[in-house]
C-alpha cells in the first residue's frame, strides 16, 4: 500500500540528491561518458573561492534583515486588521496579490520601479520630497542590495500577514473576555493571552520563511543579475553560475555545503523551537 508514495519519493527525492552528492565528488561533463572521480577538490575549490564566503555571509545578512522585517510588518498588519472586518476585506484581496505573481515576475517587474533616472520609485521619491531624485538603485553594491531586500519584503510580507490573520483567528474569544474582564489593555491581553497562543503559527512561519529566503535567487537574476560586479551575489545564484558554465561538480559540492553550513543549521533551529512550543502546551 506504501510502495507508490515510496517509489514517488526515492524517484523524485532521495536519488537526485544522492545523485548530486556523487557528482560533488567527480569531474562531471554532460559531453563526456566518463567522469573521473577529484575527491574533494571539488569542495576545496568552493572553500578557496572569496566569491562563495561572500555569498553565503550576504545570504546570511539578507535573511537576518529581511525575514525580521518581513514577520514584523505581516504580524503588525494582521493585528491592525484582524477585529475591524471592513479592513480585512479591503487588505486581505490587496495583501494576496503579490503571493499570486510569480518570484520571477515580480523581479522583472520591480527592476522597472528601479531603473534610474526616471523609475518609478525615484518619481515618486522626488513628488513626496519636492526636489529631483535619482539615486541609483542599481548601480551601487548597497543600493542593489537594499532594492533585492524592498522586493523579497514587498512579495513575501503578504505571506506573514496571511499566515498571523489565520493563526489569530484561533485565539479563544472567552481567553480575550477573561483578560478584558480582569482589567486587562490592549498590550496586557496580546501579551498573556494573544502571543502565546500564536507562537507556534509564528514559528512555522518564521521556519518557512528563513528557509525560504536562503534560497533567494529570481529577484537577484531578474533584477541584478548579481551585480553591478559580483556584488549581489546569493549563494543560489552562485551555485547557478558555477553550474552555467559547465562546473557541474563544483556547483554540486557548493550545493551540499550550503545544505550543510546554513539551511540545516537554521532548519533545526528552528524546529528545536517549535517544538519546545509545542511540549510547554503539552503537544506532541
Amino acid at each position: 500500500m506504501v510502495a507508490p508514495a515510496v517509489i514517488v519519493v526515492l524517484g523524485f527525492g532521495l536519488f537526485p540528491l544522492a545523485y548530486a552528492l556523487w557528482v560533488s565528488f567527480h569531474n562531471w561533463n554532460a559531453l563526456s561518458p566518463n567522469h573521473d572521480s577529484v575527491g574533494f577538490a571539488n569542495y576545496g575549490e568552493v572553500i578557496d573561492d572569496p566569491l562563495a564566503v561572500q555569498a553565503m555571509l550576504r545570504t546570511a545578512l539578507f535573511v537576518g534583515i529581511v525575514v525580521p522585517i518581513q514577520m514584523v510588518i505581516g504580524t503588525a498588519a494582521a493585528l491592525l486588521v484582524e477585529s475591524r472586518p471592513l479592513l480585512r476585506r479591503i487588505f486581505f484581496p490587496v495583501f494576496l496579490l503579490p503571493l499570486l505573481l510569480m518570484p520571477i515576475v515580480v523581479g522583472y517587474m520591480w527592476r522597472q520601479l528601479w531603473q534610474s533616472p526616471n523609475g518609478m520609485v525615484n518619481s515618486m521619491l522626488s513628488l513626496l520630497s519636492g526636489q529631483d531624485v535619482t539615486v541609483e538603485w542599481l548601480g551601487s553594491p548597497t543600493m542593489a542590495f537594499v532594492a533585492i531586500g524592498i522586493t523579497e519584503i514587498w512579495e513575501w510580507t503578504p505571506f506573514v500577514f496571511v499566515v498571523i490573520l489565520a493563526g489569530l483567528a484561533g485565539v479563544r474569544v472567552n481567553l480575550r473576555e477573561a483578560a478584558a474582564t480582569d482589567g486587562a489593555g490592549a498590550w496586557a491581553t496580546f501579551r498573556t493571552v494573544v502571543w502565546p497562543a500564536i507562537t507556534p503559527v509564528v514559528i512555522v512561519v518564521l521556519i518557512l520563511r528563513v528557509l525560504e529566503s536562503a534560497n533567494f535567487y529570481a529577484t537577484v537574476y531578474a533584477i541584478t543579475q548579481g551585480g553591478p560586479g559580483d556584488s549581489t551575489y546569493s549563494v543560489v545564484y552562485y551555485i547557478a553560475k558555477l553550474a552555467e558554465f559547465g562546473r557541474a561538480g563544483t556547483a554540486a559540492a557548493a550545493s551540499f555545503m550550503f545544505l550543510l553550513l546554513l539551511a540545516i543549521p537554521m532548519g533545526l533551529l528552528l524546529t528545536w523551537m517549535l517544538r519546545r512550543q509545542l511540549k510547554l502546551r503539552g503537544i506532541g
